[in-house]
């Protein structure tokens, strides 16, 4: 049974898609074009107030609505009535690994998902990311500043993956999973293990997600991301090597195969040199700049795998773990579970 979905006092939610709406609070329009249409499940009722009052300041014009049990997120009322969902770990009947484990099992395109938890654990986070999570977040680290970069991120990431790939995106979005099954990739990988000198000792594989946030302002649209998508490509290309290879995945994430790295020394410090160019400031207008984030997985040939498709996981487990490094905390109210 679907559980009971209350709508934020402040902030509303009309979902046209529910044919049933006996277990739905169901409030007036904000009048505003498309609000972001935001679902937080959540049991505890002090965690909800707070999760709220912190959305209400990073996405002032959303509708909010609150489930306090499991939901089937690939039904129609969810796929279709919102555009992110911030799921607890921990809920009466099940938790939110095994929502997200139930949603990517039917292979349905789900609202893009930020998981909470009360448990800072790296393992955990790591374990949601595998099952098509966005991002993970403590709750004790939640603030408005980290939601508004994570909600952005997340539906960003969600519309550039429902859009055609284009020739000049650098980079991909979709599942790690899916990625193991690109076959230009695994010939690419392949490819550049064979062609290392076996006096080389070795190669470096790493695969990077850039993501952005504006420095104040309203989210970014469209035709902003797309144009800081372009800059990132830039500076990526200004930071390679001759020989150094790029294989776009999709909008938002790449591989690079690294050439003449032969030690692990060797490939941290080109990661490190990469992440360096991407970093500061992206102007956008003269008046409006975005900051960049560069999450970048690494995998070192043999000690990592001694094939692609077990340097691909290796790199995209790597990627996992980086996504998931600790944000600074901030003093706030504690939220429990």
């Amino acid at each position: 049974m679907t559980p009971a979905v209350s709508a934020c006092p402040a902030l509303v939610l009309c979902l046209d898609v529910v044919k049933d709406s006996s277990h739905l609070h169901r409030p007036q329009r904000t009048g505003k074009a498309n609000p972001m249409k935001l679902l937080v499940i959540d049991d505890c009722p002090t965690d909800q107030a707070l999760i709220r009052s912190m959305l209400s300041s990073a996405c002032p014009e959303s509708d909010i609505s609150v489930a306090e049990d499991a939901v089937d997120l690939t039904s129609e009322q969810f796929t279709a009535g919102y555009d992110c969902v911030l799921l607890d770990y921990r809920l009466p009947s099940t938790t939110g690994l095994d929502l997200l484990a139930q949603a990517r099992a039917t292979a349905v395109q789900t609202p893009p998902v930020i998981m909470l938890s009360g448990e800072s654990d790296l393992r955990l986070a790591v374990e949601a990311m595998k099952l098509g999570s966005s991002d993970f977040l403590p709750k004790q680290d939640l603030n408005s500043a980290l939601l508004a970069e994570a909600i952005s991120n997340a539906v960003r990431r969600a519309r550039a993956a429902a859009r055609p790939a284009h020739r000049h995106d650098p980079v991909s979005i979709p599942e790690p999973s899916l990625h193991l099954h690109d076959q230009a990739l695994r010939m690419a990988v392949r490819q550049h293990i064979a062609g290392q000198p076996q006096s080389s000792g070795g190669c470096g594989l790493l695969v990077m997600d850039t993501t952005f946030t504006p420095a104040y302002g309203a989210p970014l649209n469209d035709g902003e991301s797309t144009a800081l998508l372009r800059q990132a490509e830039q500076r990526l290309t200004a930071a390679l090597r001759a020989g150094d290879m790029v294989h776009r995945i999709g909008p938002g994430r790449v591989a690079i195969l690294l050439a003449g790295c032969a030690t692990e020394p060797a490939i941290i410090a080109a990661r490190d040199r990469i992440r360096r160019r991407l970093m500061g400031p992206y102007p956008l207008t003269p008046t409006r700049q975005a900051s960049a984030r560069a999450d970048i997985g690494m995998a070192v040939y043999p000690a990592n795998g001694t094939n692609e498709a077990e340097l691909i996981r290796h790199a995209l487990d790597s990627l996992s773990e980086q996504r998931c490094i600790c944000v600074t905390p901030v003093a706030k109210p504690s939220l429990s579970h």
